[in-house]
């Protein structure tokens, strides 16, 4: 999977695509704005409500890419650049990181619904005294790691909301690339029907 993962955002451009992209600072932006719901988990409802429809209409958005694709316009897609890099690779590394970034969510929201750490705290904490020590460092710790935790899950949510419309711009994008190259290719002549030549006269 990590292998995987790895060759997927080596195609998307690595992080310093992801932190130039417009889609992550205005997820940044819309989390901060919803600071409230993060230390009481609102946002959980919506991401699990959410985002499985999501998920498959990107899914979707990747399958309808191929299907408009003869064999002749995928060889050319398929053509890299000096970078090494091609068009169909770019979009599918980005259609991808958009998946990723989806089910990330989905797995923070339901794992902070269902998961329950509050025994194996008390149970830290309480073994914590019994050495001596303030348990006060340590339950700041665990309360500072559930709101980080949190954070995350949210900006997940807003970014994932955002990269279905980076998708819809990717089937966009490979449209226009498809219309160029049918509008470059040239024509095939057109044979006119050959008309029968008279009989040979008696």
């Amino acid at each position: 999977m990590f292998e995987n993962l790895r060759k997927l955002y080596v195609h998307y451009g690595g992080m310093k695509a992801i932190v130039k992209s417009s889609y992550f600072w205005v997820s940044v932006l819309l989390a901060v704005l919803s600071y409230q719901s993060i230390a009481s988990y609102e946002w959980t409802d919506k991401a699990v409500s959410v985002m499985p429809s999501l998920t498959g209409f990107t899914i979707a958005a990747f399958a309808i890419i191929f299907a408009i694709l003869d064999p002749e316009m995928l060889r050319k897609l398929v053509a890299a650049d000096d970078q090494g890099r091609s068009p169909i690779a770019e979009i599918a590394a980005s259609i991808g990181h958009a998946v990723f970034i989806q089910v990330s969510a989905m797995i923070i929201a339901i794992s902070s619904k269902l998961v329950d750490l509050n025994t194996a705290v008390i149970t830290a904490a309480d073994w914590i005294c019994s050495k001596g020590y303030s348990p006060k460092i340590f339950v700041c710790a665990i309360d500072w790691l559930a709101f980080s935790f949190s954070a995350i899950g949210l900006f997940f949510t807003y970014y994932g909301v955002m990269l279905v419309l980076a998708a819809i711009l990717s089937i966009v994008r490979m449209q226009l690339i498809v219309a160029a190259a049918t509008k470059s290719k040239p024509a095939k002549p057109t044979k006119k029907p050959s008309t029968p030549s008279p009989p040979p006269s008696q």
